[in-house]
This record gives C-alpha cells, structure tokens and sequence, in this order.
C-alpha cells in the first residue's frame, strides 16, 4: 500500500514509475489521459514532490491506439515489450545505471509479481512505492479490483496541462537493440512496419524452464536458443565447462543474441583462457 515517505531525502527525490500493462490493463472505456495525472495526484497526496516519470510497459500493439495516443500526450512515456512483466523487473533492475539509489520506485503491477520486484529493488537501496496492498488476500482477482481503490476511485476532474512528468517519447523493445522514438504517429508507424511484425512471433517461440533470480522464466528463441543450447553443454574441459555454462549465461541475459551479447562472450572467453592457463590452440 502506498505510504508516506520515511525521509527528507526521500519526499524530495526523483520518481521512476513503471505500469505493468499486462498485469494491470486499463479499465474498459477508461479515459487514458487521466492516469499520469492521478499518478501524480496520489503521489502529491502523500508527500512525494520530486519530479515523476512514468512508463507504461508491455504488449503495446494490442493496445487500442486512442489509448496509447492519450497516454503519450499526457506525458506518460511507452515501452513496447514482449513479455511485460519480466521486462518491468528488468527495467526496473537496470534503474540503478542510470537513476542510482537512494531514489524511489513505483511499481504498478498484480501483487505477487509487484512483491518479488520491489523486494530486489528495496535491498538495493531504493525506497519503493507499491499503489496496492502487496499482501493482496486475493492476488487472482482482475485488475479492476486492483485499480478499484486507486484510478477508478478518483473522480477529480481533469486539469490543463499541469503535469512535473517527463514523456511523449517511447521504446520498442521488441525489435533488435530497443529501438527509440518520439511522439504517437512515429510510433504507430514503427508497428506498422514489416520488419517489426517479423520479430513479434520470434520471441514466443521458445520457452524453457528455467527461471531467473527474480523466479520469472527466462526466454530465448529459434537460432539463439539453439545457440546458446550448444554452448551450455558442459564437455570435458580443463575449466570444467564453466566457460560454456558462463557463455549461455550471457546469451540469455537479453533473452536473444544480439552483437552486444557475443562482445562480452569473446571478451569473458579471452579472460577465462588467461586465468585458467588453458591455451587456444592454433
């Protein structure tokens, strides 16, 4: 549930807001534009007076487009991703590069899967907000239940374009290398693309089980899966197969290949081959 802030430092700091989309779809024939604002006005409320980010992340290509249009243009910033939850905590997770604590996290999600992210955040040094009751007695419940006591119970009117958030620019994670962009009709367009319809059913095509340190699964597909399967067998090395396990480690930590991924391998290859004494042969 949400609280007040414990310390000074803490009701002036920044606010990064991520909104579990999947999780927590907006109400049926709700007015998107008003989100950001009660965002904002709970936070206010309860002492919160840094300046406030929010991004909505999930599966936005299902989304209808006057809702992502209203979101954009009330400042509420979008990431498109595959998997929506898993991708808030990984988000969230990779805050602290860029938004380093003591800060404060707001995580708009069910309740089970908002309990094991704010967790990890609050252990790391962050002041977490959660809008719901995180011991939820019932966490199956529809997210109408969940937004009963926080959206759909503010009735306040709509004000003129008052809002301290940053926003109008979004991320399609969905596509190799996250690509970024501005405003509604650049968006829109992005979907719209044939290269980007490609890449949608590639992620979904494999799902092993096997989950990652937050207990979400992790998720690769088609050649990167087949990829990466073949590096984690552990033959008989001089290092034991740590090399292999350690490489499939690092193809999966974006949940596909990508150049950036097979960098760190050949670097981390390089280092263990150093370490261990083991030489390459030629």
């Amino acid at each position: 549930m949400m609280e007040p802030p414990t310390t000074i430092e803490a009701a002036e700091a920044a606010i990064l807001v991520y909104w579990d989309m999947k999780m927590c779809p907006l109400p049926d024939d709700y007015d998107a534009s008003r989100v950001g604002q009660i965002i904002e006005r709970k936070l206010r409320q309860f002492g919160y007076n840094g300046p406030i980010t929010i991004t909505a992340v999930g599966i936005l290509d299902g989304v209808p487009e006057r809702a992502l249009e209203a979101l954009l243009s009330s400042g509420i910033s979008l990431y498109n991703a595959p998997y929506g939850t898993k991708d808030v905590a990984r988000l969230a997770l990779w805050s602290r590069y860029d938004f380093p604590p003591p800060g404060n996290l707001m995580v708009i999600s069910r309740p089970p899967e908002a309990a094991v992210i704010l967790d990890s955040l609050s252990k790391r040094g962050y002041n977490t907000i959660s809008p719901f009751p995180l011991a939820y007695s019932h966490p199956e419940d529809d997210a109408k239940d969940l937004w009963e006591n926080f959206l759909l119970a503010d009735t306040w009117p709509l004000e003129e374009d008052k809002c301290t958030k940053t926003g109008q620019s979004w991320v399609c994670g969905v596509c190799d290398d996250d690509i970024p962009g501005r405003g509604f009709q650049d968006f829109i367009t992005h979907l719209s693309t044939q290269k980007h319809k490609l890449e949608i059913p590639l992620w979904h095509s494999y799902e092993p089980d096997e989950p990652d340190e937050l207990g979400f699964k992790k998720r690769a597909t088609g050649a990167q899966w087949r990829i990466a399967h073949r590096a984690s067998k552990k033959r008989p090395t001089r290092h034991g197969g740590k090399a292999r396990s350690m490489m499939r480690a690092l193809y999966m930590s974006h949940g596909r290949c990508t150049r950036r991924s097979r960098r760190a391998l050949l670097v981390f290859r390089r280092k263990l081959f150093e370490t261990s004494g083991f030489s390459r042969r030629r």
